[in-house]
């Protein structure tokens, strides 16, 4: 293998909480996710991937470029497939919309 044939790649990140997980191998929230993750990981050379926190505040050179894109990612359809979340996410979404069923219906009726 040459040089060239290396690649190196950095994941620059504001979110600890998700490196955090990474390190630990744990997430209370979504276990199902990071273990999609670190199976896909795992295949990869340990030298081969970096993860760095940075802190979101302090004026990174294309930061905002960077959130203005992920934002607008969340509009593409597949982005916001609920084929990733854990069953505890689903049933919070299920509940918040028969609520708001019940109270935009208990509105209408009064």
């Amino acid at each position: 293998m040459s040089h060239d044939d290396v690649k190196l790649w950095s994941n620059n990140n504001d979110n600890i909480s998700v490196l955090t997980s990474i390190k630990e191998s744990y997430s209370r929230s979504r276990p199902t996710l990071l273990n999609d993750l670190l199976f896909h990981l795992n295949k990869l050379n340990s030298n081969q991937i970096k993860f760095i926190w940075i802190p979101s505040y302090i004026g990174v050179t294309g930061n905002d470029k960077v959130d203005a894109l992920a934002k607008e990612a969340l509009g593409i359809d597949y982005v916001n497939s609920t084929d990733y979340l854990e069953f505890e996410e689903l049933f919070t979404l299920i509940k918040t919309y028969i609520v708001n069923k019940f109270n935009l219906n208990i509105i209408i009726i009064t």
